[in-house]
């Protein structure tokens, strides 16, 4: 497999025909992200630069190569290590600058609409070289109301919340950048109109599989307090039918949602539902934690055609009593001395340090 180079405006720069190792990180709800090494060389040095561009067939993403480490070991041989992201990341270079204040209103069209006022339709100097991809029509409706978030943030909220995920599609034929917005499909044993996938060691077509079942950072129920002040403030519960050492509380300081945005107020009820969606927000940072991850034997399923990133599928393991239609959050495609690993993770990721400090 060969790693094609481009600088930052598409053009074509060079292949790379020998690498050690490439993990390339596909996510549903956030930017993927990838892990590069390489031999030393001068083509390597010259070509493998901050800000070029990489990809690889069968791929309508490229990553932006962010970061570059060159070490040297005991025995004198010397490695370049490159990190980055996908061309998604470049939406967190933006802020929401204008109030987005939206009631029972389409996420697909929230998304779309807040990258083309702060990416797009904006002045010249922020403007960034993507255009809108195809309006899929999806049915997922919030409430939403910020200012000031960081852009790529507030859409990974979003596609938590409502399960319609993102990414940056990049046409090379075009040679152009298109924000989409997709949405997995069902093929769990649950239904009957997609092929039902199955991933199970008792099918032989999992291995190396690893099972993670905690609720030692859930919460069950948030306290979301708006504007006002005192026995003034609106206060209102998000999931309040949790009762006892079932319940789990987590209050959300939601003051910068105003009822009053643009001279347009709302009602009592649209400020609430609001507040509601702040709520959900917060909570899904704080989920019951079943995470299933295995490398991916293909024998009987064929990555991208018969299962894809935001797909859900069904995971099983009699010997570890788990059974669950899940949904697959990350695929990590490894590449090793010549040989292709397929890993994904079905449900919720485990949280990082940096996740935990967000936050705050």
């Amino acid at each position: 497999m060969n790693i094609s180079v481009f600088d930052k405006d598409l053009n074509y720069i060079d292949e790379i025909d020998k690498f050690t190792s490439l993990q390339w990180v596909r996510k549903y709800h956030e930017c993927g992200t990838f892990e590069l090494h390489c031999p030393v060389t001068e083509h390597n040095i010259k070509t493998l630069v901050r800000g070029n561009l990489i990809w690889f067939k069968g791929n309508n993403e490229v990553g932006i190569i962010e970061y570059r480490n060159l070490t040297v070991n005991q025995t004198g041989e010397e490695e370049l290590k490159l990190v980055g992201r996908f061309y998604t990341s470049i939406l967190a270079r933006r802020i929401i600058r204008t109030t987005e204040n939206h009631q029972n209103k389409l996420v697909e069209v929230i998304m779309r609409g807040t990258v083309d006022k702060n990416c797009i339709t904006t002045i010249d100097s922020r403007k960034l070289p993507i255009s809108l991809g195809e309006l899929n029509n999806f049915t997922e409706k919030l409430d939403y109301q910020n200012t000031y978030g960081d852009l790529l943030e507030e859409l990974t909220k979003l596609s938590i919340t409502s399960n319609v995920g993102f990414y940056v599609r990049t046409d090379l034929n075009a040679l152009k950048h298109y924000f989409e917005t997709i949405k997995g499909i069902d093929r769990s044993i649950n239904q009957s109109v997609n092929s039902p996938v199955v991933f199970s060691r008792d099918y032989d077509n999992l291995y190396e599989q690893e099972y993670t079942d905690s609720d030692n950072d859930l919460k069950t129920t948030a306290i979301v307090a708006g504007e006002g002040e005192g026995s003034e403030r609106t206060v209102i519960e998000v999931l309040d039918n949790y009762t006892g050492l079932n319940r789990r509380e987590l209050f959300v300081d939601a003051r910068d949602l105003q009822k009053e945005v643009d001279n347009v107020v709302m009602t009592d009820a649209e400020y609430r539902n609001l507040l509601n969606q702040r709520g959900n927000e917060k909570l899904s940072e704080y989920k019951e934690l079943q995470t299933f991850e295995g490398k991916i034997i293909t024998n009987n399923y064929e990555y991208k055609k018969d299962y894809d990133i935001g797909d859900i599928v069904t995971v099983l393991d009699k010997n570890w009593n788990v059974a669950a239609n899940t949904r697959i959050t990350e695929i990590t495609e490894i590449y090793e001395n010549g040989k292709t690993e397929i890993v994904p993770t079905l449900g919720n990721k485990i949280p990082t340090v940096l996740d935990k400090l967000k936050r705050r």
